[in-house]
């Protein structure tokens, strides 16, 4: 400590930050991790590493007292999505970074390679999945797939991560072993329902529609996840149906608060709809051309009344509306080429 002189020279200098234990002769050249100076002098130092903050996950939104948090529809899926078990060691490091010792929870770093990944999952998304949607042959269905929701996730990170996550799912089928996709999945799944529950409790008009979508992504990503789960020992995805179930009044209440149903984004797909509600569509009697022989099959000591007859009936006939749906499903890619 004795040759201070020559470094004290310069008052421009002085440290910003000194702790009384450390001579003030001893300037911080502000050097991470550690300064040169107080490396040297072997004292601590006040300046600590510097390094870029992970993007904090967006917190759920805050239930009232007295109301059912599973009310909105979307619970959390926690064994339907369970956390990816694998090792970190093979992701982009500059991408994620775990949390707290012994946990598996995962941010997002700003990062080139978030943005990068970002970029991938929305170019799939528009390219490959939103053309396995439901109803893509309608032209018009199709569009408002691949256009209009990425538009409206511009503005809704509901429909974004949701984007992400159901786009990260459908790769997944293609690169079953990648560990960045696994992750990026479980991650961005967690975050559209967080950002989907807060939505559904601050709707209004300018984001119905994009709670109407979302709702409906929401829904296929759950259900196409289905296939991934373990059957043994097998047990019914309770999970699902209380999401299933509990999305009605979801929808409902979007449909409700959307300020121009005529020209919302989402009608076009709700006009696309299957008229699963109409009774006379779904039990016609030439849904079962084809499929009558089945009703000609008698065995031995079963019952044979009105009632049963009429089950069996109406039972061929919802079966033959798929059927139906089918052959005219073959007959537009034919058509299309």
């Amino acid at each position: 400590m004795e040759k201070t002189s020559d470094y004290t020279k310069d008052s421009s200098h002085q440290p910003k930050h000194i702790d009384p234990q450390i001579p003030t002769s001893i300037k911080c050249d502000e050097h991470h991790p550690i300064c040169g100076s107080c490396k040297r002098h072997s004292v601590p130092c006040e300046y600590t590493e510097t390094r870029a903050r992970p993007i904090e996950p967006p917190q759920p939104s805050k239930v009232n007292k007295g109301e059912d948090p599973g009310q909105s529809g979307f619970v959390t899926l926690s064994s339907q999505f369970p956390p990816y078990q694998g090792e970190y060691d093979d992701i982009d490091q500059s991408l994620y970074t775990t949390g707290s010792p012994g946990s598996n929870s995962v941010h997002l770093w700003e990062s080139k390679a978030r943005r990068l990944l970002e970029l991938r999952l929305l170019q799939s998304y528009i390219q490959n999945t939103s053309l396995t949607l439901p109803a893509c042959h309608n032209e018009a269905v199709r569009h408002a797939w691949s256009v209009e929701v990425p538009n409206l996730a511009f503005e809704n990170d509901n429909l974004l991560y949701e984007m992400f996550s159901l786009s990260a799912l459908h790769l997944l089928k293609s690169h079953p072993a990648s560990p960045e996709l696994l992750v990026a999945r479980q991650e961005y799944m967690g975050l559209a329902l967080r950002e989907h529950r807060k939505a559904v409790a601050e709707l209004n008009p300018k984001r119905a529609d994009a709670v109407c979508f979302a709702s409906s992504l929401i829904l296929i990503d759950s259900f196409a996840s289905l296939q991934d789960r373990s059957l043994d020992p097998y047990l019914p995805p309770m999970e699902w149906l209380q999401m299933a179930r509990g999305s009605g009044p979801v929808f409902r209440i979007a449909f409700d608060a959307l300020e121009n149903p005529e020209t919302a984004k989402i009608m076009a797909i709700a006009r696309a709809r299957p008229f699963l509600a109409d009774g006379n569509i779904l039990f016609a009697e030439s849904n079962r051309e084809g499929l009558a022989d089945l009703l000609e099959h008698n065995v031995l000591g079963e019952i044979c009344d009105l009632e049963t007859k009429q089950a069996y009936e109406k039972t061929l006939s919802y079966i033959g509306t798929f059927n139906v749906s089918e052959i005219l499903r073959a007959s537009w890619d034919f058509i299309s080429g």
